[in-house]
């Protein structure tokens, strides 16, 4: 397909829920310009007249949109169908060096000005050169994910649906990672976990670093989950024994099943005992990771990297969990542990079957560990796992702690050190009215941005009571809906929090909020770390539904049928189909939310504006579908938070009609004779 005057490429390619296809690349003008270009084939490869940028009043096929100054260049490199038909087109152009580019298309491939206002934009990663978007994924919730190089590293933007950068990712929308020092690093693909084995809707993205691949995974929360302290959840390492197994060709694994929490645990890390000390050398060739288990106990599929230290010491060793890790209840899961090149390794095990006393509810270790004749349990060529035949297990702990939902969204979190405080310690014991002040270790969320953080803090005894409050001074700029819901966390304790408001010349608008306690235990000295955390109520962002289904019928009043959906219904598929014929005219849909009370839903079409709300499962009025052509259905779901979902039902007829509607025969004497119409016997019908 020719689109521009040469260099036409096609770039990417998406498929629609009609099966439509859409490419999109590049096209170049004798003017010297280069433009996104998108065109849009039917089913059987011709262009399809019903979407481009409008020319002489039809639509060639595709749509070309300009990103830059003239003589400058643009080139579309990735494309998504978002579930309400609109296309995402991802890149680069060089207004000011070369930048990330996005547009968005309606349907027929006008620009959507409700992205951006334009349709179009252009992000350049903080004034750097060499910015190259070239993948694009979308998330369920719409946000938009776009992945690529930025002065030869990994960079990943998000944006909003209206075409915002996403500040609740990374620092104001954007990440960059230096896969390899001093080397030429460049995503090239993203994808969003559908279904996340350890945490929902993880972003991975995967590309080249120094020739090689590369692949880094992110969290994609607005704000990570707060974090309890951790404890051991279960252990037997004080159990009989002190014999090992040997690892050098050989992997091996033991289970532990969590507890009971019914919002699972945040797993911190898992403790081995060690027989023989390893150097550097040696500790770099081992590899520790945790797997899911196989209804018959064995080891079942990869989940997670564990972190082992750059020496192993002989003795009990820490292999740390990556932040965010969360484990299930009442589920089982495998510590797998081998080596490389043939390292031997020695891990201790346990003659008796039993935990070590104060474990976490629910949690135990299987009796007997499992072991494998392969030096690489991901390439094991056909071996089989196999349980150990006296029954010993691997002496591990699990560390981390139940996850605590109700604490709250963290919006800011840091350290205090008393001996930073003029007084040494935070107690504050002298008279009333004594104080001391210090500036904090300041960890606040980055992604949250300047204008959400503690930028100093007071402690006081400023009552006879001798009651003792820790003041934080907040930014200006902080904001929060639910400021006075707000609680403050002093190492583990909580607090509700006090607005208070200053008014001056130099402090107009200054936020402090406070913890106050009468409890003389609540004292520390100059060598602790005390943690704080300042939480908003949590809500909910679960905009899943739990059904979906449609009815059809040949009149608005007469019965309605059930139809199946293609694919069944899944809370995870947004798109469906179902076809009818074309004597059905009418069609209801029920759908139930999942988080019933908090979330809430807009139908019916692409349109949404204006729709009324559905019933929670309840049959909706009856809707004309559309005659001679697909109708598309949209059910928007809106979490308590927030955050959208659009599922989208395609309404295809199937015809069986192959009859003509009427046919005529013209004869005339000569060639170039006049033609008139004769009759046909019989007649037509």
């Amino acid at each position: 397909t020719t689109i521009g005057d040469s260099f036409n490429e096609g770039r990417a390619v998406a498929l629609q829920s009609d099966n439509k296809i859409v490419v999109a690349g590049q096209a170049f003008t004798t003017g010297g310009d280069y433009f996104f270009a998108v065109a849009r084939y039917n089913t059987d490869g011709s262009l399809d007249t019903g979407f481009g940028t409008p020319s002489g009043g039809s639509r060639p096929g595709y749509a070309t949109t300009a990103l830059a100054a003239s003589g400058d260049a643009a080139a579309a490199t990735a494309v998504a169908v978002q579930p309400d038909g609109k296309i995402v087109a991802a890149g680069w152009a060089t207004p000011l060096g070369t930048d990330f580019a996005v547009v968005r298309y309606e349907d027929d491939g006008d620009l959507d000005t409700t992205f951006s206002a334009d349709g179009k934009v252009v992000t350049d990663f903080s004034a750097g050169s060499g910015d190259t978007g070239r993948a694009v994924a979308l998330q369920s919730d719409g946000k938009i994910v776009v992945a690529g190089a930025s002065d030869n590293d990994f960079g990943v933007l998000r944006y909003n649906t209206d075409g915002s950068l996403d500040t609740g990712f990374g620092t104001n929308g954007e990440v960059t990672v230096d896969i390899g020092s001093s080397t030429t690093d460049s995503a090239n693909a993203v994808a969003i976990a559908k279904d996340g084995l350890l945490v929902d809707g993880k972003i991975v993205v995967a590309g080249t670093s120094a020739n090689n691949f590369a692949v880094a995974s992110f969290l994609a929360q607005d704000h990570p989950p707060a974090v309890p302290a951790a404890t051991t959840l279960v252990s037997n390492v004080a159990q009989t024994g002190s014999s090992t197994f040997g690892h050098a060709a050989a992997s091996g694994s033991q289970s532990f099943t969590t507890g009971t929490s019914s919002a699972g645990y945040v797993l911190s890390g898992v403790e081995v005992d060690v027989g023989t000390a390893l150097n550097a050398t040696a500790a770099a060739k081992v590899r520790a990771e945790l797997w899911s288990s196989n209804a018959d106990g064995s080891p079942g599929a990869f989940l997670e990297k564990l972190g082992v230290p750059s020496t192993l010491s002989a003795g009990v060793n820490t292999l740390a969990a990556p932040q965010g890790t969360v484990l299930a209840p009442e589920t089982a899961y495998h510590v797998v542990v081998y080596t490389a090149s043939s390292q031997a390794l020695a891990l201790k095990y346990a003659r008796a079957n039993a935990e070590d006393s104060g474990a976490a509810a629910g949690f135990t270790i299987a009796d007997a560990a499992y072991r494998l004749a392969a030096a690489d349990p991901h390439s094991r060529g056909g071996v089989a796992w196999g349980a150990d035949s006296s029954g010993d297990s691997y002496k591990i702990a699990v560390n981390g702690a139940a996850r605590q939902p109700g604490t709250g969204r963290p919006v800011w979190s840091g350290t205090l050190s008393p001996a930073a405080l003029s007084g040494g310690s935070l107690g504050c014991a002298g008279t009333p009215g004594c104080a001391t002040r210090a500036v904090l270790s300041n960890s606040a969320f980055a992604h949250l941005g300047a204008g959400r953080q503690v930028v100093g803090v007071f402690h006081s005894n400023s009552d006879a009571d001798s009651s003792r409050r820790l003041n934080l001074r907040l930014h200006p700029l902080f904001d929060s809906a639910a400021f006075n819901q707000m609680t403050l966390h002093v190492d583990g304790r909580a607090f509700a929090v006090a607005d208070a408001r200053r008014t001056g010349r130099n402090t107009s608008g200054t936020r402090y909020v406070w913890a106050e306690w009468s409890d003389t235990g609540m004292a520390w000295s100059a060598s602790d770390e005390i943690p704080l955390l300042l939480t908003e109520p949590e809500t909910s962002r679960n905009n899943d539904l739990s059904s979906l289904s449609m009815s059809t019928s040949t009149s608005p009043t007469g019965q309605f049928s059930a139809v199946s959906l293609t694919p069944s219904f899944d809370a995870d598929e947004v798109s469906y189909a179902v076809t009818v014929g074309n004597e059905v005219s009418h069609a209801k849909l029920t759908a139930a939310v999942d988080d019933t009370g908090k979330a809430s839903m807009l139908g019916f079409d692409r349109d949404l504006s204006g729709r009324p709300s559905l019933a929670d499962n309840v049959a909706s009025r009856a809707f004309l579908l559309d005659a001679g052509r697909d109708t598309v259905l949209v059910v928007r779901v809106t979490a308590e938070s927030g955050e959208t979902k659009d599922y989208t039902v395609t309404v295809r007829r199937q015809s069986a009609n192959n009859n003509l509607s009427g046919l005529v025969l013209t004869g005339a004497t000569s060639e170039t004779g006049t033609y008139s119409a004769r009759t046909l016997k019989p007649e037509f019908s």
